[in-house]
């Protein structure tokens, strides 16, 4: 249980960053982030 705790937090900080570092590009295709998001 612990661990997949951790690695949804892994996965949600990576999504963060993502989104962060690309936001010039991904905050025009929002169905790119819904993709990602809801794998």
């Amino acid at each position: 249980v612990e661990a997949v705790i951790r690695e949804r937090k892994l996965f949600f900080i990576s999504l963060y960053f993502l989104i962060w570092g690309e936001a010039s590009n991904v905050r025009f295709l929002p169905e790119c982030i819904c993709y990602i998001f809801h794998q």
